[in-house]
C-alpha cells in the first residue's frame, strides 16, 4: 500500500502556494493603499478593516441580528470616524499594553472609571455561565 502521507506532502507545497499567493497579493495591494502611513496604521487597515471586520465580525453581527429581527448599527464604522482614527498618532491608539487609549481619555468625563478600566469580558463565557447555573437545562443529561 502506498504511503499517503508522502503523496500528500508532495502536493501540499503547490496547494499552499496556490492558496497563499492570492492572499499575499491582496495584502500587498492593501498595504500599498496606505503607503506613507505608520506601520501600526497599515496593520490596522489591512488586518482590521480589510480582513477581520469584513470577513468575520460584521458577517457574524449581521447574521445574529437578522436571526433575531434586530436592526444593528456600527457608529464607530462611519467613514468619518475611521478617517479620524486613522489620522491619530500611533501612541494615541496604543500605549504600552493599553489599547483604545484615546477613546478612553476622551470619554473620561462621561463614563465612570469602573467602565473605562474594566477588563475585556467575552460575551459568551460558557464556563462562567454554567458555574452560575445559567443554561443548566441545556447541560443536563
Amino acid at each position: 500500500m502506498k504511503n499517503m502521507g508522502n503523496e500528500l506532502n508532495e502536493h501540499a507545497d503547490g496547494l499552499v502556494d496556490g492558496l497563499l499567493s492570492p492572499v499575499l497579493d491582496q495584502l500587498n495591494a492593501y498595504w500599498a493603499d496606505v503607503q506613507g502611513a505608520s506601520n501600526l496604521n497599515k496593520i490596522f487597515y489591512t488586518s482590521h478593516l480589510k480582513f477581520h471586520l469584513l470577513d468575520d465580525l460584521l458577517v457574524k453581527m449581521n447574521r445574529a441580528s437578522m436571526a433575531n429581527s434586530l436592526e444593528v448599527r456600527s457608529p464607530f464604522l462611519d467613514h468619518r470616524m475611521i478617517e479620524f482614527g486613522a489620522s491619530l498618532p500611533a501612541n494615541w491608539k496604543v500605549r504600552g499594553r493599553t489599547t483604545k487609549w484615546f477613546p478612553k481619555v476622551a470619554m473620561k468625563i462621561y463614563l465612570p472609571s469602573e467602565v473605562l478600566s474594566k477588563k475585556k469580558d467575552w460575551l459568551w463565557n460558557s464556563h462562567q455561565a454554567m458555574d452560575k447555573g445559567r443554561f443548566r437545562c441545556f447541560c443536563q443529561k
